[in-house]
Order: structure tokens, then C-alpha cells, then sequence
């Protein structure tokens, strides 16, 4: 459901307080999602965040899902499309009832991004925090990192059993240069459900015609030399060990924090 556009009911809007409990101020839009039912019978309630007036109804995008440890029923957050909040925002705003229970927010996907501190896979990683992916950056720690992520502090080809606890929605694997890189990231990986490895235009031979397709043969590309046999090493590893895995080969890329 995150994600989804639903149309909310307000029957509690902002400025209104609880029917039964007079104490509980509504400082948000509050409401149901007609035609789905929660566990506890009801039609399914949600949070209105990002408008700041009264509404009687909303149509919005499912950033999140508060679940309730000590409740029946969980809560779905409801923002204006491509309006993004972080967990701790979230819960600044629906404290006023949620403080009331045990709570987690659970927000879009949970991302494991390598590298994560400088560009393409720095890029990555803050765009998906923005859209209010939970993402994590796998690094060794020795950059400034992101303010939106989690960092998961170790060398990807020495990590143990740091990975194991964890299940990752996607691995958006931009730092694997070779098959070891990506055969010791897969083989300390708990579950998770897709993998993208960013690979390179590099694994084709400049003879070949341009612009390069997948179709055509890979092979050595006397520019890039090693860089470009090694992704390709890495590359049959991984449809080998993750055949579901998507592969990009971007050309070149330049920008800034090269």
C-alpha cells in the first residue's frame, strides 16, 4: 500500500479534537480510506501530513504505515504526491495520539545502497532518502556521510556477519569493480529482494558498433583495458548467483564529486 493514492475522509480535521477523549487535539488532518477495512473492523485510518488547513477530504500518496505493537490496528500516513517526510518528522506530528502506544514507522522500502559519500552512489543514496526510502549505505566510515541515511560501517570484502540481521527491499550495488567485490557483497547478504549492480559501457569492445546494445558480444576494450574485464567478471558472477540481478552499463560518467 505505501505508496499507493488513496482518498482520505477527514472526520477529524486540523483544529478539531477527539470525540471521546477532549483532551486530544487534533494539530493534523485525521480520517479513514473508505472501502478498506483495518483489523479492528473499521475502514483503515490514516494521517493527512503536509496540509495545513482543514479539509473534509484529501487524495494523497501512502508515505508510511505507523504500526501499533500494542494495538489492533496500524495507521497509514497520507502526504500530497512527491511531499516526502523523514521517520522523525512523522513522528513529531502524530505524537499528540501516537505517544499513547508502543510504535514503529515503517516508510517506503529499505535500500541498501555501497558507497554511499561521494557521486554516482552519494546521488543514489540521497535520492532515494528524499522520496522517503529508508536507505542505508554500506561504507568504511571515512567520509561525512549523509544526514538522511543509516550507515552500515564496514569493507565489503570483509564484513562477517554485519549484513545477516538485515533484509533489504533492493542492494544497489555502485561500487563493485570486480568479482570479488561482488561475490563477497552477495555471499554476506541476509535476504533481500532485488539486486542492481551498476556495471560499465566498458565490458564491450570499441569496434563494436556505437551506440553499444546488450546484444552485441562483450569482450576486451583495449581503452579501458582491466576496468572493463573485471566488470565483466563481476557481471557473470552475479547472473550466476543472483539470476533475478538487473545489471546497468552506463557510458562515462562525469560530474560533480568525481
Amino acid at each position: 500500500m505505501i505508496g499507493d493514492t488513496v482518498k482520505v475522509t477527514v472526520d477529524r480535521p486540523l483544529g478539531s479534537y477527539h470525540p471521546k477523549h477532549k483532551d486530544i487535539y487534533y494539530p493534523i488532518n485525521y480520517g479513514y480510506i473508505e472501502g478498506i477495512i483495518a483489523p479492528d473492523g473499521e475502514e483503515q485510518d490514516a494521517y493527512i501530513l503536509g496540509v495545513n488547513e482543514p479539509v473534509k477530504e484529501f487524495v494523497g500518496q501512502v508515505i508510511a504505515i505507523i504500526r501499533r505493537f500494542d494495538d489492533i490496528e496500524d495507521k497509514w500516513v497520507v502526504a500530497p504526491e512527491n511531499v516526502f517526510f523523514s521517520k522523525e518528522e512523522i513522528m513529531a506530528q502524530v505524537a499528540f495520539q501516537e505517544r499513547y502506544f508502543q510504535t514503529e514507522v515503517q516508510m517506503a522500502r529499505k535500500i541498501l545502497v555501497t558507497g554511499g559519500t561521494v557521486f554516482v552512489s552519494r546521488y543514489v543514496a540521497n535520492y532515494f532518502a528524499q522520496k522517503g526510502d529508508d536507505v542505508y549505505v554500506l561504507n568504511r566510515g571515512s567520509k561525512p556521510q549523509l544526514p538522511n541515511v543509516t550507515l552500515i560501517e564496514g569493507d565489503r570484502n570483509d564484513l562477517g556477519d554485519k549484513l545477516k540481521g538485515y533484509e533489504f527491499d533492493a542492494v544497489l550495488d555502485i561500487t563493485a569493480y570486480t568479482r570479488e567485490h561482488v561475490e563477497n557483497l552477495v555471499n554476506a547478504l541476509g535476504k533481500f529482494n532485488d539486486y542492481i549492480m551498476v556495471s560499465s559501457s566498458a565490458v564491450y569492445p570499441e569496434t563494436n558498433p556505437q551506440p553499444f546494445t546488450e546484444e552485441q558480444k562483450c569482450g576486451l576494450n583495449s581503452v579501458w583495458g582491466i576496468y572493463g574485464v573485471n566488470k565483466l567478471a563481476a557481471e557473470d558472477y552475479l547472473r550466476k548467483a543472483v539470476p533475478q540481478a538487473y545489471i546497468l552499463r552506463p557510458p562515462y560518467l562525469y560530474g560533480p564529486m568525481q
